[in-house]
């Protein structure tokens, strides 16, 4: 092991236990709530961030994955991991309101 890894290390432990520290204390209650997915949070976060770690590094050690900055690819990133974590509540069916006319342009949803 590098000697600069070795004397970075009791630093990033302890930064890793207080970042997924945080990130439970934030996670815990959704999950309970239903709202995201109950897995483990090694899963949760290789998921939520993983994807994002692996454009950002490609980019900066120049083995770019796609020629356009890893900004452009938040909405997809979000969207995606959105798709993998976030319970969707169930779909309830509109009705139309009594006293509003309805609008022709309107989406039957």
């Amino acid at each position: 092991m590098c000697w600069k890894v070795a004397k970075a290390a009791p630093h990033l432990q302890t930064h890793n236990a207080a970042f997924g520290t945080a990130v439970e204390r934030w996670r815990a209650p959704l999950v309970a709530r239903g709202r995201l997915r109950d897995v483990p949070v090694d899963i949760f976060l290789a998921t939520l961030i993983g994807p994002a770690n692996l454009i950002c590094r490609g980019w900066v050690t120049g083995r770019k994955l796609s020629a356009t900055s890893p900004a452009h690819s938040e909405p997809d990133l979000i969207a995606l991991a959105q798709q993998a974590l976030v319970i969707a509540p169930a779909r309830t069916a509109r009705t139309h309101k009594p006293g509003k006319k309805k609008n022709a342009n309107s989406r039957a949803d």
